[in-house]
């Protein structure tokens, strides 16, 4: 997707890494009807800088874009890693860093707790993968779903060989369970 130069809806999502904005756009076709609208951009399409060190830019850059004064609603979306609280603090920190800076049109609110919608102007919530308080990452909550399916537990057995083969079963779970899901993929697609 090249970068984002205007939002058309009222609500956003500001989303760590291409993969998870991907996951989230499939979550929201699928509820399409049941749920409003929403444009959803990885960081590095909005403010240059990927990863979970772009919200700062991404929250800067997205103020000033075509169509943000109609934007009631912001969700930033990023992985939990190894600390779920540090993570959910990064990213408030890098938003009240870009309010700080003097550079935002609006009255950007600040969450205090994750999944919740801080009222503001936007409002802005902060949702973190797998889930709340739970360490690990997009790849952590497709893993648990690979692993609930028992149509898969060969191909399951077969990654949990190539993990502990490779030495790597120790890792934390933000780290581990991308190789796990990339293993099970070329496995699974054979």
């Amino acid at each position: 997707m090249a970068g984002r130069e205007a939002f058309s809806n009222t609500r956003i999502v500001i989303a760590e890494g291409e993969e998870d904005a991907a996951i989230t756009r499939a979550m929201l076709h699928t509820h399409r009807g049941s749920l409003p609208t929403f444009d959803v951009s990885p960081v590095i399409d909005i403010g240059n800088v990927g990863g979970n060190t772009g919200f700062r830019d991404a929250v800067m850059k997205a103020d000033a874009l075509a169509g943000f004064t109609e934007v009631t609603d912001v969700a930033n979306v990023a992985d939990n890693d190894d600390e779920p609280a540090r993570a959910f603090d990064s990213i408030v920190r890098q938003i009240r860093a870009a309010k700080n800076a003097g550079n935002l049109s609006r009255d950007w609110a600040i969450p205090t707790a994750p999944c919740v919608k801080a009222a503001g102007d936007p409002s802005v919530s902060v949702w973190l993968w797998p889930n709340q308080g739970q360490p690990g990452c997009l790849e952590t909550l497709l893993w648990q779903a690979v692993r609930s399916e028992t149509k898969h537990r060969n191909v399951v057995a077969c990654v949990d060989q190539a993990i502990t083969c490779a030495g790597i079963a120790r890792w934390p779970l933000s780290k581990l369970d991308k190789p796990r899901i990339r293993c099970f993929i070329a496995l699974y697609r054979r």
